[in-house]
């Protein structure tokens, strides 16, 4: 999937919404260049806070040769970031417009969406990603609750400790951000794993219930 931006893009360049032409005002501070959120909040990350052990890694923004993690950037559609995520989940039908008018919404809410990718620089594609996202309370003192969701690493790339690393500076992000707790939903087999990663299931509240809905055409 490629989607043809107005101009070729070099380094961290955004086209602004003018030239796009999708009606939004311009950007502002540091949103101008198309990241989602500010990438100096990463460097709250310490990885010798860890709860579990990630292997080979030193540099949380270089994980391995050629890798960099950073926040999601609009362009990403172009470099396989919806591809990434169809092996997770249903993707449906996302147009260009439709993808940049979701991320300027997202975008859009500063203080609520976190959503950070491992991108493989020397063939342009995202090969990690995950979300934090945070739903503001008027409990625990008007605190905030975070969410880990959309984890997926691509499949030649597991073995590598990016799901480790992309869970950690997430958790450690959200304590960052004053939650009062930030929790996840997995499948049973997958409890161990998340288990090292300090979560637990909360004996009398660990069922998990769902109702889905088919838009309206």
């Amino acid at each position: 999937m490629d989607f043809p931006f107005p101009r070729e893009f070099s380094g961290r360049n955004f086209p602004t919404s003018e030239e796009i032409n999708i009606g939004f005002p311009p950007r502002t501070q540091y949103y101008v260049d198309g990241d989602l959120f500010d990438i100096s909040l990463l460097k709250c990350i310490d990885l010798r806070k860890a709860q579990c052990n990630i292997r080979d890694v030193e540099n949380i923004f270089h994980p391995g040769d050629g890798l960099v993690m950073r926040p999601l950037h609009i362009t990403d559609v172009n470099k396989g970031y919806l591809e990434l995520l169809s092996q997770l989940t249903e993707i449906g039908n996302v147009s260009f417009d439709s993808f940049v008018e979701q991320f300027r919404l997202i975008q859009n809410r500063t203080d609520s969406y976190y959503i950070v990718v491992v991108e493989d620089t020397t063939k342009k594609i995202i090969v990690a990603t995950c979300s934090l996202v945070l739903e503001h309370k008027f409990i625990h003192s008007c605190g905030a609750r975070g969410r880990l969701e959309d984890l997926v690493v691509l499949r030649e790339y597991r073995s590598r400790q990016l799901g480790k690393l992309l869970l950690e500076s997430l958790r450690q992000l959200a304590k960052h951000l004053r939650c009062y707790k930030v929790s996840l939903e997995c499948k049973d087999e997958l409890v161990p794993y998340y288990e090292q990663f300090g979560f637990q299931k909360e004996e009398g509240n660990s069922n998990f219930l769902v109702q889905r809905f088919t838009p309206s055409a």
